[in-house]
């Protein structure tokens, strides 16, 4: 915007302008005025300066001049409108990405603060289960120790030493040869299969037996 002052007031002027801004309506302008005053040049050379072709050019000249600089000015004014609203724009965009920046490191953070608190309830959590486990094996070990002892007779303090009562020790070991000696003589018997009595020949043949064959000893 302050180049574009100064190149309005400067000796270039109307050109310089042109080469900032595109406007056809000015560009128009500009136009019809170097036609004019390459007119003028022209006929200053035949004619004076208040002669009558002379004033008309002049009065087109001025018009036309002063039509260009209400055309900039109007120009000017819009790019000054449009700087304002650039500028607003640019302030607004700062400060949405100001916020953006600020949100972005607060929820960075806040995901942190996150992180660390959710690691420490994970730790909490794992010490209390290995705390109740622990209780649980302590309690199953205590009950287990409970229920295992039995109470069957109360100790009693012996008056005089204890000896073996040898002759119920003696009778208890002849019972018990006689009882192993006759389940062996049975058991001897029940093995033995030689045939000895018609009984036998029925028993172990099945047959009947029609007489008997005495021994004669030669």
């Amino acid at each position: 915007m302050h180049e574009l002052n100064n190149n309005i007031q400067g000796t270039s002027g109307v050109a310089n302008v042109r080469s900032l801004i595109e406007n056809p309506i000015i560009d128009t302008i500009y136009g019809k005025i170097v036609d004019l005053e390459l007119e003028l040049t022209r006929l200053s050379k035949t004619f004076k300066s208040k002669h009558p072709k002379i004033l008309q050019i002049n009065s087109e000249l001025t018009r036309s001049r002063k039509r260009l600089d209400q055309e900039i000015q109007k120009e000017f004014e819009n790019l000054k409108s449009e700087r304002k609203v650039l500028v607003a724009r640019e302030k607004t965009l700062e400060k949405t990405v100001s916020e953006f920046e600020s949100d972005a490191l607060d929820s960075s953070t806040k995901e942190l603060k996150y992180t660390i608190l959710q690691r420490n309830v994970t730790t909490s959590q794992n010490l209390y289960d290995l705390m109740v486990s622990r209780v649980k094996e302590s309690n199953i070990l205590q009950t287990s120790d409970t229920s295992n002892i039995r109470l069957v007779e109360k100790a009693v303090i012996p008056i005089a030493p204890v000896s073996p009562n040898k002759k119920r020790n003696l009778l208890l070991s002849m019972i018990v040869g006689i009882i192993c000696g006759a389940g062996l003589a049975f058991f001897l018997e029940y093995l033995d299969q030689t045939v000895r009595t018609e009984e036998d020949i029925a028993l172990h043949f099945n047959i009947p037996v029609l007489s008997v064959i005495p021994e004669v000893e030669t």
